[in-house]
């Protein structure tokens, strides 16, 4: 199983602090050198579905987040080629080594309708969930929303195929794209305990416009905004429905 680092080629101090992790605990790695989308455009760009952005959002799409979003599915596209299950960190990750070292050691054992694990913890305000399986030290549980980020996954090549499937037309963030699990129909799953979290010391490379300077919304977008939510919301609440009804388990408000 190999372990992808997802970096830009100019962040040398990501890189090498991410790799003292990894290294000083004789973990194997290997550099992803990923899209800068803010220095020129990439041919997976023409993705992008500006119109349905604007409609759905309001705002278009920043050239960060596309380069994002290229480089996890180039990364997708690596997985289905070397056939095996990959684990991919952004570089902006804090390491317990230790648990990491330890959900590598037993990943192998993973069934394989576990198609993408998050490996860290879920940032949603509300984390409801329920242990579905326990593997060595960690529970693998059913998040009932998704984790908000991509700072590490485990990810296998049915799930990749998946996600490249329904990906073929982009207008949201590559994070909020992978947590639309009925979207995509990789299911959100999680670890408790989780192995890595995101330095919130490191600067973004998203370059996100502050809100002082976003443009106002209209009605008409603010409407198709709200309409788009509320659809989302139902789509997902059917979704967790029918697992909970296929799992035999009832619903309940257990949260992580």
């Amino acid at each position: 199983m190999k372990l992808y680092v997802l970096t830009l080629a100019s962040a040398i101090e990501r890189q090498e602090n991410i790799s003292s992790q990894l290294e000083s605990a004789g973990i194997e790695f290997e550099f992803f050198f990923g899209v800068d989308g803010r220095n020129k455009p990439h041919q997976l760009f023409e993705k992008y579905d500006e119109s349905k952005r604007m409609k759905t959002k309001g705002e278009a799409m920043l050239p960060g987040q596309l380069g994002c979003f290229a480089s996890h599915y180039i990364l997708w596209e690596k997985c289905i080629d070397d056939g095996v299950p990959c684990i991919i960190l952004e570089d902006d990750a804090r390491i317990d080594t230790k648990k990491l070292i330890s959900f590598i050691s037993v990943a192998r054992f993973l069934n394989d309708h576990f198609e993408c694990v998050r490996l860290f913890r879920n940032k949603s305000r509300v984390r409801k969930a329920f242990p579905v399986d326990k593997i060595g030290e960690f529970l693998i549980c059913k998040f009932f929303k998704g984790h908000m980020s991509t700072t590490g996954y485990y990810l296998t090549p049915s799930g990749a195929k998946k996600f490249l499937a329904s990906a073929q037309k982009w207008h949201l963030p590559v994070d909020i794209y992978m947590d639309q699990f009925w979207v995509n129909r990789v299911e959100c799953y999680g670890i408790e305990p989780p192995c890595i979290t995101n330095d919130e010391s490191m600067e973004s490379f998203i370059q996100y416009i502050p809100k002082t300077r976003k443009m106002r919304r209209s009605l008409i977008v603010k409407l198709n905004r709200e309409s788009y939510l509320l659809k989302n919301n139902i789509y997902r609440w059917l979704w967790n429905m029918k697992y909970l009804f296929r799992s035999g388990r009832p619903y309940d408000r257990s949260r992580f």
